[in-house]
């Protein structure tokens, strides 16, 4: 809902439509809208590097494209600088150039007062172009380490806390397909030695 609230917040767009299982006709569609000059573009889709990117909103300054890259939470968060940064890294990999960058979210001070929402108040923008710029030289390297990471083999990780914590890993279900229909994980107020000792019992 934010995302689509978000589109309205920058209201003259096109959407790229596509979603993550047709990513190819995404990269085409967003190509066909730059081709037209489309001055606002949501979802838009970009691959540099062997890395996809889809961008929440992208708004055109003349020569260069602004990035907004928008977040459910009321503060911009210093982890939030990754994904316009990858994004810049990409998008700016493609041949455009990227002028700012920023994280929107919601302003905790908005009241709302009924009837349609006022999105300039309910969103705030942080200018995080400083932080992503910061951040631009560490990506090659971090691009290499998750592509080693991906070409080896799989942890020997013990499932744990860290699968869920600070976010849900994306490999949450892979590493925890062998558990049975009820899992030792589900017992209430189980602690992580706990878990550990009943998994290395075989439970």
């Amino acid at each position: 809902m934010v995302g689509e609230l978000a589109r309205d917040r920058f209201p003259g767009g096109v959407l790229v439509e596509e979603d993550y299982t047709e990513q190819r006709a995404a990269l085409a569609s967003t190509r066909e809208l730059l081709e037209q000059g489309v001055p606002v573009l949501y979802e838009a889709a970009f691959v540099h590097d062997g890395v996809l990117v889809r961008a929440d909103v992208m708004l055109r300054d003349d020569d260069v494209w602004n990035l907004v890259e928008m977040k459910s939470s009321t503060k911009a968060k210093p982890e939030h600088v990754t994904d316009p940064a990858i994004q810049t890294y990409v998008v700016e990999g493609t041949g455009l150039a990227v002028g700012k960058a920023f994280v929107g979210h919601l302003d905790k001070t908005y009241v709302y007062p009924g009837g349609a929402y006022d999105l300039n108040a309910l969103f705030a923008l942080d200018d995080v172009t400083d932080a992503v710029t910061d951040y631009l030289p560490s990506i090659p390297a971090k691009i290499a380490d998750l592509r080693g990471m991906l070409d080896g083999p799989c942890p020997a990780d013990r499932i744990g806390k860290q699968c869920s914590s600070p976010y849900t890993c994306g490999f949450f279900g892979h590493c925890h397909a062998f558990l049975p229909a009820f899992p030792v994980t589900e017992l209430p107020y189980l602690s992580e030695k706990g878990l550990t000792a009943l998994l290395d019992d075989g439970l």
